[in-house]
């Protein structure tokens, strides 16, 4: 989310966090709508889930 805050593009963005740029999009309008609960609700490992509990 950082880094399209900054302007970066969801392509650019790919290089770094290996998701493909249509991933990156729906987690970007999920934040846009939701906020953090909607970036909460969207991930899918325990790792990710157990990371925003903290």
């Amino acid at each position: 989310m950082y880094l399209h805050l900054k302007g970066h593009t969801n392509k650019e963005i790919e290089g770094v966090v290996a998701l493909c740029p249509h991933t990156i999009g729906n987690y970007v309008n999920a934040y846009k709508t939701k906020g953090l609960e909607g970036l909460i609700k969207k991930c899918t490992t325990s790792f990710a889930r157990n990371f925003f509990k903290s």
